[in-house]
C-alpha cells in the first residue's frame, strides 16, 4: 500500500541564495498525494504565521517549502 509523508523545511533567502536548514516531517500519513499537498500548504501558512512575527519573516526573508513523500506500508 503506498501512502504519503508531508516534509516542510524552514528557508531563508536572507543571504541572496535560498537556504533550507531546519526539516520537520509531519506525524500523518495520507492516503494520496493531492490531500498531502493541501496539508503542506495549510501546514506551512500556519506554521509560518504562527511562530514568526511580520518583522522577522521580512528580515529573514523566510519561507517554507514542504515535498509528500512517497512510501510503501506492508500490510499482512
Amino acid at each position: 500500500m503506498i501512502k504519503f509523508v508531508l516534509i516542510l523545511y524552514l528557508c531563508t533567502s536572507a543571504s541572496g541564495q535560498p537556504v533550507c536548514n531546519q526539516e520537520s516531517i509531519m506525524p500523518y500519513e495520507y492516503a494520496d498525494y493531492s490531500t498531502c499537498v493541501i496539508h503542506g500548504y495549510r501546514h506551512s501558512h500556519n506554521r509560518l504565521i504562527a511562530n514568526y512575527d511580520v518583522d522577522t519573516v521580512n528580515l529573514d526573508k523566510l519561507a517554507y517549502r514542504f515535498e509528500c513523500k512517497e512510501i510503501n506500508i506492508e500490510t499482512t
